[in-house]
């Protein structure tokens, strides 16, 4: 019986069909469990947007300045510059950029030909220079910009520190609409003064022109 019991198994074994054996785990995934796996996600690089400020795309007088409300006209160039600057700047550099902002006629001397072309453009007649007769900016626009750069101080949208000397965009700026011709001209200006010397610029303003930008941050 014992023979029997034996051959009937030894005819068993042969039908056994052997179990594949596993893959070999693939090391360079590491273990979903190994906190010390030195396999990481592959990292993700954000890339600034370029610049995309051309002004020689836009339509002709495109920065055409309405002359209707001049103290909120005032407040909204002022406002365009810090926002543009975007951190603490020089007052003198902050108010000379406003000034050529809102006096366009003083920076279309200082331009090359292609860019003059390009302000006059967009601009219109406020580029052209000045007719005889016609009060300066210190002169007129003066009790504007008091009662704008007031307003903005007093809210908080412009931050002074008058040991260094420097302003600044404050808490709720944004509350300034200043899309359009105020941004547009205020991104100009001071494309031109981050290449050209600021005394340079200065000093090929009028008298009275030099003295409020002097008198005024001092």
């Amino acid at each position: 019986r014992a023979a029997e019991e034996n051959a009937k198994f030894d005819d068993k074994s042969e039908t056994v069909v052997k179990r594949a054996r596993k893959p070999k785990a693939d090391d360079k995934q590491g273990s979903l469990f190994d906190l010390t796996s030195s396999v990481s996600s592959p990292k993700v690089v954000v890339t600034p947007p370029p610049d995309v400020f051309d002004p020689t795309i836009l339509p002709d007088g495109a920065w055409t300045r309405p002359l209707a409300d001049q103290t909120a006209e005032i407040g909204s160039i002022l406002a365009a510059v810090l926002k543009a600057v975007g951190g603490p700047a020089p007052e003198r550099q902050v108010r000379l950029a406003a000034l050529l902002a809102a006096e366009p006629r003083l920076l279309t001397t200082v331009l090359d030909g292609g860019e003059t072309n390009t302000w006059r453009r967009l601009i219109g007649s406020e580029a052209a220079p000045h007719p005889n007769g016609v009060a300066p900016f210190v002169s007129r626009a003066n009790r504007a910009w008091g009662n704008a750069l007031r307003q903005l101080r007093g809210n908080g949208q412009l931050v002074e520190d008058s040991v260094a000397g420097t302003w600044a965009p404050g808490i709720g700026l944004d509350e300034y609409y200043t899309e359009g011709w105020p941004d547009g001209r205020a991104r100009m200006v001071l494309r031109v003064l981050s290449r050209r010397s600021m005394d340079e610029i200065i000093q090929q303003l009028p008298q009275d022109e030099q003295r409020w930008i002097y008198d005024k941050a001092a």
